[in-house]
Order: structure tokens, then sequence, then C-alpha cells
């Protein structure tokens, strides 16, 4: 994944992060209020570790290590008919 960032200058700034692999945990669950109505609740926690490169015109000009570690909740309503 190659992001570009824009600059005030005449540099081409970009930041290639390498394709890699991370741990996922989830947990949520459902609750019914009534027989056609309920909501649902998930937390999910996520752990990646990359390489990436920053470049200047083309030219990789720093190797960083990146971690990403969201956390991510979900709230739902379940309406059935």
């Amino acid at each position: 994944m190659t992001i570009s960032l824009t600059t005030t200058g005449a540099d081409k700034v970009s930041i290639k992060l390498k394709d890699s692999w991370g741990l996922a945990a989830q947990a949520g669950f459902n609750y019914a209020i009534s027989d056609s109505l309920g909501f649902h609740f998930m937390v999910s926690k996520m752990q990646l570790d990359t390489d990436a490169q920053v470049r200047v015109n083309g030219n990789s000009v720093q190797q960083v290590k990146v971690t990403i570690d969201p956390t991510v909740v979900m709230f739902g309503l379940r309406w059935s008919i």
C-alpha cells in the first residue's frame, strides 16, 4: 500500500507500507429486547506491525517500523419482520 502526501514544495512524498499479518481478538453479544427487536455489541482489538519506506520523488529516504493497534467498537440494532 502506498500513501501519497500533499506537500507545499515541488517534492512528491509518499509512504509505502509492506504487506503484513497481525493478531485480532473479538468479543460481543446479541440481546433480544423482543421477538422482533434486539441489539448487538462487539469489541475488536487488532495488532499489526509492518515496515514502511518514506519516499521523496520516488527515492527511499528512510525505513521505519509502523505499529497499528486499533480498537473497534460496534453497536447494531436488529429488527426482524
